[in-house]
């Protein structure tokens, strides 16, 4: 409102007028950029509660003051229990302290804050995420604000120990690929045949040695027949004509890619554990493998025994050594049954125990024989040339 003594000339008039004109365009103007800033802040409140991240800001002191909707819906707490410093709540109480030095250590240098870290989640489980946190300035250059990130990095930790895993599982392979050779070197040489028969029998066994592997590393498998399995298991030993050293006995059966592929490892492991220490690391050890199979009502159970004879006497070893921890755990895990390695003086028996489920293009298991017998040595060889 804008008062104005009489008598005045028009000149005042004109000027209460551009006053008032002023003073609406700036009420305007003021109205403008409040309607900017609360546009601007629902911007930022949408793309901060909705990124798969966890944020927040804190004072230059360290007094956190805002989180985004993905920190409460994780953690399960409120603003209340978490502003200022109640953060430390929901860290791993083994990190806390390292956390907490590296924290104050930034505030007080004004450095970029970065470390991996466990946070605990509403349902009680802690899982790893990277913290970033960097300092906002002003024009002068003084800190006004931190801004933070927590991101989920379970699946890069999975992976990364899945990667080590299989670094350390195909150490072991190679190992126990080496080891397999030399024991056929070694059983080869034994023999009392001419030089040119013992090169040619050393090269056929390491052949079909590399043919047994295809089991191993050939994924795309529709299936396989156990029968094969046990065969390929057998192909480096093949005795030429002379006592056999592995039979197996037991039904048809077809099973699923996955089960195909873990219960070909196991076989490799224990073929390969046998030529070294076991059975087949004599001349005169035998193997004896069968299996028979129980109809229930979800599937079928598959029983499976690995029977060691003629070898040096089997004593329980000190440790456990990772090939058969592969057995005993990873097998039991793929199979979802489980697996027993009883360390008898006169032979090593493993026995394997699954449940085959029903696939649904029909039945993975084929008609149970009353006892078909498969001398592996003689038969090997076509189920590995089958391979190829």
């Amino acid at each position: 409102m804008i008062f104005v003594e009489r008598p005045f000339h028009p000149t005042t008039l004109v000027s209460a007028a551009h006053t008032a004109m002023r003073g609406r365009r700036r009420q305007y103007d003021a109205r403008h950029r409040l309607d900017e800033l609360r546009a601007a802040e629902e911007r930022f409140r949408t793309l901060a509660d909705n990124i798969p991240t966890l944020c927040w800001m804190a004072t230059p002191e360290g007094d956190i003051v805002w989180f985004n909707s993905r920190w409460y819906e994780y953690t399960g707490t409120s603003f209340e229990d978490q502003q200022g410093w109640g953060w430390e709540s929901v860290h791993d109480p083994a990190f806390l302290p390292e956390v907490g030095r590296r924290w104050r250590q930034s505030l007080a240098t004004g450095e970029p804050f970065e470390m991996t870290f466990p946070l605990r989640g509403a349902d009680g489980v802690f899982r790893p995420f990277l913290t970033q946190v960097v300092p906002l300035r002003d024009d002068g250059g003084r800190i006004v604000r931190w801004f933070g990130t927590n991101t989920n990095v379970s699946r890069e930790h999975r992976d990364r120990e899945r990667l080590r895993l299989m670094v350390n599982e195909l150490n072991h392979r190679v190992k126990n690929t080496l080891a397999t050779v030399q024991a056929i070197a070694a059983l080869t040489l034994r023999s009392h045949e001419r030089p040119d028969r013992i090169r040619e029998n050393l090269t056929a066994r390491i052949l079909a040695l590399s043919k047994a592997h295809d089991v191993l590393t050939d994924t795309q498998w529709s299936g396989a027949d156990l029968h094969e399995i046990a065969a390929l298991a057998g192909v480096p030993f093949q005795s030429n004509g002379r006592a056999q050293r592995i039979r197996a006995q037991g039904p048809s059966v077809r099973l699923p890619p996955k089960t195909a592929i873990a219960v070909a490892l196991a076989f490799h492991e224990l073929a390969t554990n046998a030529a070294k220490y076991g059975a087949l690391s004599t001349s005169h050890g035998r193997i004896s493998l069968t299996w028979r199979l129980k109809e229930a009502r979800d599937g079928s159970e598959l029983r499976i025994v690995w029977r060691e004879s003629g070898g040096p006497p089997v004593k329980p070893p000190r440790r456990t050594g990772f090939g058969t921890r592969l057995i005993k755990r990873g097998l039991a895990a793929d199979l979802g049954g489980s697996v027993n390695i009883d360390y008898r003086p006169e032979g090593l028996v493993c026995t394997i125990e699954a449940r085959l489920m029903p696939a649904p293009e029909g039945p993975v298991l084929g008609t149970p024989s009353l006892g078909r017998s498969l001398d592996l040595d003689r038969d090997a060889a076509h189920a590995a040339a089958a391979r190829d």
